[in-house]
């Protein structure tokens, strides 16, 4: 793979590069991409699309909005018991093996 030089982190942590997520690459990074690739092709658009992995560094999508705990304020309107409802049946699905 060629070495993507704009791929990289400011002061070695979460780093925003347009529409990406730049991170430091952890011993479980493949295993999540994996996971985060079966949930998106099961048509669950509520986490981040994996882009890949560059030496250290690792990248995913952004989705706009909160996160964090920011984010919970929203678990407990309609809208996120409804998102809770769509994620459970894809996570359940029979997963890539995640044993790495």
């Amino acid at each position: 793979m060629r070495r993507r030089r704009d791929w990289q982190l400011v002061n070695s942590d979460v780093t925003f590069l347009d529409d990406l997520v730049l991170r430091p690459v952890r011993p479980w990074t493949a295993t999540i991409h994996e996971l985060l690739a079966h949930l998106r092709r099961e048509g669950l658009t509520s986490v981040p699309q994996p882009v890949g992995i560059d030496g250290e560094v690792e990248a995913v999508r952004l989705i706009p909005g909160d996160s964090g705990v920011d984010a919970w304020q929203h678990q407990v309107d309609a809208e996120g018991v409804r998102s809770a409802a769509r994620q459970r049946p894809s996570a359940s699905r029979t997963a890539p093996d995640c044993r790495a």
